[in-house]
């Protein structure tokens, strides 16, 4: 993977380990939206917004039912039937990879091996996708 040479070595600290989704310093912010670069291609930041797009926004993902997002139809039926709710854990496992943990998903994406990036990439995902108070 290139990301990794992009991002060097990457210290998860005793948060990681707790899966303490608090506040990421400015540089695990970076190293998170290096990491999302990937996604990004068919995943969207946005609620609800599925525009061009070939996966289901992130937004607010955790905490819900995997292949549940509204205004996203395009979910396999093995994701759908899984049963699996998103929290660290779970993402965790699904991106090590997607097709061990849900044989039959319609996501190609060969899995990102190494941890320190997977669980940098989750804390992100916890905090950029956490819903916002208006």
């Amino acid at each position: 993977l290139l990301l990794g040479c992009a991002l060097g070595a990457v210290s998860m600290g005793d948060s990681a380990a707790d899966g303490d989704a608090a506040a990421l310093s400015d540089q695990e912010m970076k190293r998170g939206r290096i990491l999302f670069l990937q996604c990004r291609a068919c995943h969207s930041l946005t609620p609800d917004d599925t525009e061009g797009k070939i996966g289901p926004s992130l937004a607010g993902v955790f905490g819900r039912t995997a292949g549940s997002a509204a205004h996203f139809e395009g979910y396999s039926a093995a994701l759908r039937e899984a049963g699996h709710t998103w929290d660290s854990e779970t993402m965790n496992r699904w991106l090590t990879g997607p097709s061990a943990m849900v044989p039959g998903t319609s996501m190609v994406f060969a899995g990102i091996s190494d941890e320190g990036q997977r669980e940098l990439l989750v804390r992100y995902l916890q905090v950029i996708t956490a819903p916002t108070e208006d």
